[in-house]
């Protein structure tokens, strides 16, 4: 059976009870709205996986994964990496308990989930950009180019500079001093 009859079969019954309804429909993924959520359900053929996105009406979803669950929602369960009907039917069982606020459409709950997303991808940004600017320190210090290597190091929150480094740092100030 196809990934989005398995939902129209499986989960849109559960969903239609809590004012849900099918908005779109393909092969691997379906839409549906309520008066105020908006939830996807996708299966990904390529990585054999399932998911499940939440996010108010005509605004960024965001991908349920058991770090939201356990970390903004405060719940025990889990979605495993399953076959798509067990997965629906973890999914059921999680919407009936413990994610039963993100159909009730619980303002404060999706909200947390949108921060703490945004938080996380904001966090995982520094983090590739810090790396980015070490690379360009390591290419600058490995020179002996001690102004591009400060240039580099300064452009980075002090507190997230290694010890190191930051020794490094009071090196080059004293190279450039020294000249």
């Amino acid at each position: 059976m196809k990934f989005n009859e398995l939902v129209s079969n499986k989960l849109s019954p559960f969903l239609n009870k809590h004012g849900f309804s099918i908005t779109e429909e393909f092969k691997n993924y379906v839409k549906l709205v309520s008066a105020v959520v908006e939830v996807v359900v996708s299966y990904d053929e390529r990585e054999n996986s399932n998911s499940f996105y939440v996010g108010f009406i005509n605004d960024n979803l965001t991908l349920i994964d058991n770090t939201i669950i356990k970390q903004v929602l405060n719940a025990q369960a889990e979605l495993r990496i399953t076959p798509s009907e067990m997965f629906l039917d973890d999914l059921i069982n999680f919407l009936k308990s413990e994610g039963r606020c993100i159909l009730e459409g619980n303002v404060q709950k999706l909200i947390s989930i949108r921060e703490f997303e945004k938080k996380r991808s904001e966090t995982y940004t520094s983090m590739l950009l810090n790396k980015q600017i070490f690379f360009a320190a390591n290419e600058a210090w490995q020179n002996e180019n001690f102004r591009e290597f400060i240039s580099q190091i300064d452009k980075i929150d002090k507190n997230e500079v290694p010890p190191s480094y930051r020794l490094k740092y009071k090196i080059a100030n004293q190279k450039l001093k020294q000249n």
